[in-house]
């Protein structure tokens, strides 16, 4: 009996101890219970692993967006650099030209004015031959006048001595009053007559 008291103990104490194990345990289908739990656990790991990668690949394809917008942004700038030298150099060259320009308008501006200044004077100059040559025109003309009453004085002599000659000497050998008149003797006959 004794021992059927000692088995009766122990197996008391066995189920005390499978009793308690069992509530620490959480029960007899806790074993269950918690491979469904950690089932329940790995899907949403993996639902929260699946939604990581999504994020992952949107994230690698936006930063592949970026990279491709830098590169261009890259090629861009250096394009506008290489343009912007052009331009620069091209602005140098322009405003050398300019340069040169302005130093020839000014050359030619000197050289115009110059000219003027040149013109001026030949101008002046030329007013003093034109009033030099009036004035000569003019003594030219009175001296030419005064040849042609001269003359008129000089033809109407000449008449008067063709008719004092041929009153004179009607038959004369002179035959025309400018061989009469070259004729010595009669030239001075004549002479005082006039």
């Amino acid at each position: 009996m004794r021992k059927t008291k000692m088995l009766d103990l122990h197996l008391n104490e066995s189920n005390n101890v499978l009793g308690s194990t069992r509530s620490v345990m959480g029960g007899v289908y806790a074993a269950t219970e918690k491979v469904q739990a950690a089932q329940m656990q790995i899907k949403l790991l993996e639902n929260r692993l699946e939604k990581a990668y999504v994020k992952y690949n949107q994230s690698t394809t936006h930063n592949k967006q970026l990279r491709d917008q830098i590169n261009n942004l890259r090629r861009e700038r250096l394009m506008f650099e290489s343009i912007n030298s052009n331009l620069e150099k091209e602005l140098q060259k322009l405003k050398k030209d300019m340069a040169e320009t302005i130093q020839l308008a000014n050359a030619a501006f000197e050289a115009k004015e110059k000219a003027i200044s040149e013109m001026n004077v030949l101008k002046v100059q030329a007013d003093k031959e034109q009033q030099g040559f009036e004035e000569e025109w003019k003594h030219l003309s009175a001296m030419i006048e005064e040849d042609k009453r001269e003359r008129v004085s000089w033809s109407g002599s000449r008449q008067r001595a063709l008719a004092v000659w041929t009153e004179l000497y009607p038959l004369s050998v002179c035959t025309s009053v400018s061989s009469f008149l070259s004729c010595e003797g009669h030239a001075a006959a004549i002479k005082p007559r006039l």
